[in-house]
């Protein structure tokens, strides 16, 4: 997940904010302790802020870091107040794999000829609900096999639903030859992204 934090310094003085962001490399070491990556922070200066944007992969632990990081303030006389948070889960992404093959009663190439001139259009409804199709054919056996991939739970019922009325009213009448199965994976495209951060040792404060 990546969260973004303000925290406001309390009764905040000079020598307060000087001794807060001396504290900076003592809170870096915490968050390593506990497997953040802080992917940027900047300070304002004239509200004493803040303000952090933190990666907290699967086997991090932000709620043990903030604790830690609350008692090494209170330690140095200095406390701060969470004024803004934001948390944003990275996606999740599913896959379907189903094999449909035509309906018994309309097995011949003409059939056949019918579901593969419809696919394109039904390729155009995956891609207005952002889900990635993949087809395997067997036009021996009229058997296809379709790999879904999609974000959205959603988007992808009405897709099945809009594809389906699209198939009846041509005239493809389809069975399934296999269940739906379904698979989740989180998306780690993030952590790819981070990682020349994390080589270069780029770990910062989210005081």
């Amino acid at each position: 997940m990546r969260h973004t934090l303000t925290f406001r310094l309390m009764d905040p003085t000079e020598k307060k904010w000087f001794l807060y962001k001396s504290l900076v490399p003592h809170v870096d070491k915490i968050c390593v302790e506990h497997g953040l990556i802080v992917e940027g922070r900047c300070s304002n200066e004239e509200a004493y802020e803040f303000t952090a944007t933190i990666v907290e992969p699967p086997t991090g632990n932000l709620p043990n870091a903030t604790i830690k990081v609350a008692s090494l303030l209170a330690k140095n006389g200095i406390e701060n107040k969470l004024v803004y948070s934001n948390t944003i889960e990275r996606p999740r992404i599913h896959t379907a794999v189903a094999k449909w093959t035509l309906a018994a009663g309309y097995e011949s190439k003409d059939n056949w000829d019918k579901w593969v001139a419809v696919m394109p259009e039904i390729d155009a409804y995956a891609g207005e609900y952002e889900i990635k199709s993949k087809r395997n054919l067997d036009p021996e056996n009229y058997v296809c096999e379709l790999t879904n991939t999609f974000t959205n739970i959603e988007s992808f019922t009405k897709f099945v639903f809009y594809s389906s009325q699209l198939c009846s009213r041509t005239g493809v009448m389809l069975e399934p030859l296999e269940e739906h199965k379904m698979s989740e994976v989180i998306a780690d495209d993030l952590f790819e992204e981070l990682k020349s951060t994390t080589r270069q040792h780029r770990q910062l404060s989210f005081l």
